[in-house]
């Protein structure tokens, strides 16, 4: 065993053991690690999703675990922090704003779209693959 599983036996137990052995710590340390930070089945994680807008743009969205929150990188290296402020269009999906309320995302029904305060809106916005 590697010197990092005798730490998740001690915290996860005996049975821990048994899977260490049956595994190997390698594969037993990502599954560990997302039990212990909450990643398990039914607990969301954070995600991140980069989406191609048109006239070829693109912005990444890193969603908080609790999906409360998004912090947006766009293609011109701008960064910010969003909070969710409501629900979309027709109740559907999620609306985040920035303090100020000049950035401001739209998840759901099938549309992203992505509105910054004096530029160009990324619209119609699709998750790449």
């Amino acid at each position: 065993m590697s010197r990092h599983c005798p730490s998740l036996v001690r915290v996860l137990g005996p049975g821990a053991i048994t899977l260490a052995l049956l595994t190997g710590c390698a594969e037993l340390q990502p599954a560990m690690r997302d039990i212990l930070e909450g990643g398990g089945r039914g607990n969301p994680r954070p995600q991140t999703v980069t989406y191609e807008c048109d006239d070829d743009r693109e912005f990444a969205a890193r969603f908080s675990a609790n999906r409360r929150e998004v912090r947006i990188q766009t293609d011109d290296g701008e960064t910010y922090q969003l909070e969710r402020t409501g629900r979309g269009r027709g109740g559907g999906g999620s609306q985040y704003s920035d303090d100020d309320g000049e950035v401001r995302l739209t998840v759901g029904g099938g549309a992203v779209e992505l509105s910054i305060e004096d530029e160009d809106d990324f619209e119609d916005c699709r998750a790449e693959t």
